[in-house]
């Protein structure tokens, strides 16, 4: 397996992730991602930072110096870093700028659910954006599962008929977060196998559509007193660009203009 190293230097390395390749071993026996990086960097030792989930490819950062991921694993701590991805989704939202702030705890079968009931998600919309919160009587949900608070900002770029584009920022990062959170609110992703309604042929597809695109951080390892943010970009892979050409544009996308949008997008701050 080929890996896409887009950036490199003494301490980090990032990874444009393929999709359906787990990171560390899983049940199915077959190769993860880390035993082939492993291979790949034979002159260094890799260090994890943070992870992404199989079907979603993508920027992965991954470490090279101890001190680089202490200062790394700091930053994603304390929610420094900026995460942003895109995804397809089933459905278009009623607000082009949303705010979902549900609390997560896991469920059955490695999955993971809202910590409450859905019938007492209430959903609020001021000045054209939405927000979802548990209802304050519901607040008290009974589980015998630790709930952790989580927060998704997401901002809809295109969308038509069944599908809409999201550029979305997760502030929190709990395991499976966007996947969750667009499903309980009534957006699933396209090909998620999990979440949502996975059988239905809206939203059956080769591969989940979750795409890590940018992230920005800081470079603090260097040991300079001030440090410019330094970013970095996995382009739209090809089953988005072709999803997106038949079934939401309707029309060849033009890539160069279409990722200098969303930069312009980040830069702006519209999920904020």
């Amino acid at each position: 397996m080929k890996i896409d190293v887009l950036y490199q230097d003494a301490n980090i390395a990032v990874i444009n992730k393929p999709s359906g390749i787990s990171m560390f071993a899983d049940r199915t026996g077959s190769m993860s991602l880390w035993e082939v990086l492993k291979s790949h960097f034979t002159r260094k030792k890799i260090y994890q930072v943070h992870r992404i989930d199989k079907g979603t490819s993508g920027i992965l950062l991954v470490a090279l110096s101890q001190k680089a991921q202490a200062q790394l694993n700091r930053q994603f701590l304390h929610r420094t870093v900026e995460k942003y991805y895109l995804a397809i989704c089933v459905g278009k939202p009623k607000s082009v700028s949303g705010q979902i702030d549900l609390p997560l705890c896991p469920g059955s079968k490695s999955r993971f659910r809202v910590a409450g009931q859905r019938d007492t998600i209430i959903q609020n919309v001021q000045q054209g954006i939405s927000t979802w919160r548990l209802s304050s009587q519901d607040g008290r949900y009974a589980s015998k599962r630790k709930s952790y608070p989580s927060q998704t900002l997401f901002y809809t770029v295109f969308t038509s008929g069944n599908y809409s584009l999201l550029l979305v920022k997760p502030v929190t990062g709990r395991t499976h977060q966007i996947r969750v959170h667009l499903s309980w609110i009534g957006y699933p992703l396209l090909g998620d196998t999990i979440y949502g309604k996975p059988k239905s042929s809206v939203q059956e597809a080769e591969r989940l559509a979750l795409h890590s695109y940018k992230i920005i951080c800081s470079q603090n390892w260097i040991g300079k007193q001030e440090i410019e943010p330094i970013n970095f970009k996995a382009l739209m892979p090809d089953f988005f660009k072709s999803f997106i050409n038949r079934k939401i544009l309707h029309k060849q996308i033009n890539s160069s203009n279409f990722h200098n949008k969303i930069d312009a997008m980040i830069e702006k701050g519209t999920l904020y």
